[in-house]
């Protein structure tokens, strides 16, 4: 917008030593600022996104929520993506981990490995 770096740079080596100190501070400081924002911008944005930044509504959120506290049955949903038919992701409830007798580290390691078959019933 019409100045140049170079004599930007010339206004701070011609203050006095005490300006430059708070002027770098300040500089400092806002460097700061903007590098906070701009990692709660993308954090926001990240908890948004799946692979293949796919979208997760709050409806699902709160069913899964609502399966998750369910003690009475278990629950495992699986999501593929819509393009490549490829697992995106897969969540298990405590129960199911139960009835299975694994952690549920250790049951998703299974299903991503193939060595657990997936959980259907009869009427699947």
């Amino acid at each position: 917008f019409g100045f140049s770096a170079k004599d930007l740079m010339n206004i701070f080596v011609s203050l006095p030593p005490y300006l430059q100190k708070v002027t770098r501070r300040a500089l400092h400081a806002v460097e700061i600022i903007v590098a906070d924002r701009m990692e709660k911008q993308a954090r926001a944005q990240s908890g948004k996104l799946l692979l293949g930044s796919e979208t997760v509504t709050e409806e699902a959120l709160e069913l899964e929520k609502t399966f998750y506290e369910q003690q009475s049955f278990g629950v495992v949903k699986q999501h593929l993506h819509p393009d490549t038919g490829k697992r995106a992701h897969v969540y298990i409830s405590d129960m199911a981990c139960r009835m299975l007798g694994l952690h549920a580290e250790e049951a998703l390691a299974r299903i991503a490995s193939r060595e657990l078959p997936l959980i259907t019933t009869e009427f699947n």
